[in-house]
């Protein structure tokens, strides 16, 4: 099992949200699962979770192992004092912030054929890795997918684009002259 694993889980929510109880014996309810941080610091930020009868935002770390937290020094790094949520396989451990209160802990479950199917996804070395499976698909799921990929791609292009613009400090022309153009009309973007 890796964390990669892990976070793929949590990213798609493929977990039993139905009876998730933290370490502290407190029921935890999952809102909005966050956004995968692909930089420093916590997993998955601007998460909103209910643990007990309190709404909590914030961010949540992933692990294997509780433990896991304490061996990359977390209880020391101020950046992982917003973790609102601790997610992991084996919950050996209390986590921790760095003024010493606890972070609540819940160990998800899943169903294993998803950790076999992962496994064999990985592993395959054809150019979609899902190549094999892709014709026992049901067509109207097929498009269904395909939609929400194409608008989860726009989407980050329209997020580049914001940041892009947010450095000119919403100077149009200038984001125009700077290379935008490029970015947007490059030819993986738009194949002749």
């Amino acid at each position: 099992m890796t964390e990669e694993f892990l976070t793929h889980l949590w990213k798609y929510g493929l977990f039993d949200r139905t009876s998730l109880i933290s370490d502290t014996g407190e029921k935890i309810e999952v809102i909005s699962l966050g956004e995968h941080n692909s930089n420093s610091g916590p997993d998955f930020i601007q998460a909103k979770i209910r643990i007990g009868n309190t709404l909590w935002a914030g961010n949540v770390e992933l692990h294997l192992n509780a433990s896991d937290w304490k061996k990359h020094n977390h209880q020391t790094d101020k950046a992982y004092d917003n973790v609102i949520l601790h997610v992991v396989m084996k919950a050996d451990q209390t986590t921790k912030r760095t003024n010493g209160t606890i972070i609540p802990t819940v160990e998800l479950g899943f169903d294993p054929t998803l950790y076999r199917n992962y496994i064999v996804l990985i592993g395959n070395r054809n150019r979609i890795a899902c190549h094999d499976y892709i014709a026992r698909i049901d067509t109207l799921l097929l498009h269904s997918w395909l939609s929400s990929v194409m608008v989860e791609r726009l989407e980050g292009k329209v997020k580049s684009l914001e940041e892009l613009l947010e450095q000119f400090h919403g100077n149009w022309m200038r984001f125009f002259i700077s290379g935008c153009t490029e970015f947007w009309f490059s030819p993986e973007c738009c194949p002749v």
